[in-house]
């Protein structure tokens, strides 16, 4: 076998094996119900990166000439990398997260590129072979060119802006040792550095009238590949429905039955009766108070919540507290009486909290909501 062609051997079988670990990975993100609507984002980045693969597959293996529509399919989708990575990381980060409407502003760029290559989709066969050709053969012999560089790597860029969003986001909420901080963290930086390596690596193939073809499937790959590290982690930290099956709690006998009807048993202590507002509370309360044993609801704040019980007590405290501060009730109480009656024991515990889970003190967020 030839030099190319060992290449080419090896670059199919790169696209293709991640293109179906992709598959499965998306596949059990969808199963995975308790990563609630992060999943669905995490899996669609997935999708539009093996797509984006495919297409790479088709030309490695030459089946673009069979398939020439399929070119420039999953351009406009790549578009949707960085916004899909910035709902991902807020839904995973933020029990609470709930969609809005001005989160449509960041589907304008997918929408305005997919208009403008309109014309491009509505080619014939035999146009987009020839526009398939001119891409390799006849680009690499033109030199560098802003306006080919920008547009080839739009969605990089996009990608760019986008983790820089997530990761000045993280470093607000002040809380840098949570699990699933750190996780979203490590791979923003992950992409970050794929994402600068790849602008280098093509910028100097297009300055020496190189062919970027390999480096841009190999860089490519390395990203999509990133990607699914990325879902492993997310589905080993979640734990319930992973794919090795590994749990933090194989000798326990809690089945998901269990750990959902006492999940509900702690949302009703906790929205209900607002037991968070006693500042005296402790584990063995909650678990006096719903009638279970408190190892099994230190398992199912870990699995269900993925937090400790003093987080997601003060997270229900800080948002009593939001309510308060956001009320006419902000007029009558001090910001030491408003943490006192939301269960703090003190302004600075109080101060702390608040920090920690907005990234701002009580009148700092007062000022920014009002």
């Amino acid at each position: 076998m030839s030099g190319s062609g060992q290449t080419i051997f090896i670059l199919t079988f790169l696209l293709g094996g991640t293109i179906f670990l992709s598959g499965v990975v998306i596949y059990f993100l969808l199963k995975n119900r308790s990563l609630g609507l992060s999943r669905f984002f995490l899996a669609a980045l997935l999708l539009f990166l093996a797509l984006h693969l495919g297409t790479y597959l088709l030309f490695t293996t030459e089946m673009i000439y069979a398939w020439p529509h399929l070119l420039g399919i999953s351009s406009p989708l790549l578009l949707l990398v960085g916004p899909f990575f910035y709902f991902f990381a807020q839904f995973f980060l933020q029990k609470k997260y709930a969609w809005q409407r001005k989160n449509w502003v960041h589907f304008i760029p997918f929408l305005a590129y997919l208009i403008l290559r309109s014309p491009f989709y509505l080619l014939s066969a035999q146009q987009k072979i020839e526009v398939a050709r001119y891409y390799y053969e006849e680009v690499p012999q033109l030199g560098f060119n802003w306006a080919f560089f920008i547009e080839h790597n739009l969605y990089v860029f996009i990608l760019l802006a986008y983790v820089l969003i997530c990761l000045l986001k993280i470093k607000g909420v002040g809380n840098l040792t949570s699990p699933k901080i750190k996780i979203i963290q490590y791979f923003s930086y992950i992409f970050l550095s794929l994402s600068a390596l790849i602008l280098i690596f093509q910028n100097g193939i297009l300055l020496a009238g190189s062919s970027g073809v390999t480096a841009e499937i190999i860089l490519g790959s390395i990203l999509a590949i990133s990607t699914l590290l990325m879902g492993f982690k997310i589905l080993d930290f979640n734990g319930v429905n992973s794919i090795s099956g590994g749990k933090k709690y194989q000798t326990s006998a809690l089945s998901a039955i269990d750990i959902q009807s006492i999940r509900k048993e702690i949302d009703e202590a906790l929205t209900k009766n607002h037991i968070f507002l006693d500042n005296t509370l402790k584990l063995a309360d909650l678990a006096e108070h719903i009638n279970r044993p408190p190892h099994q609801i230190t398992q199912v704040i870990n699995e269900a919540y993925q937090t400790n019980f003093y987080d997601l007590i003060n997270q229900y405290r800080i948002d009593q507290a939001k309510k308060i501060l956001l009320s006419d009730r902000i007029n009558q109480l001090s910001i030491n009486a408003i943490g006192q009656e939301c269960g703090f024991n003190s302004k600075a515990s109080f101060y702390r909290a608040f920090r920690k889970y907005t990234g701002k003190t009580p009148m700092e967020y007062v000022k920014l909501m009002g």
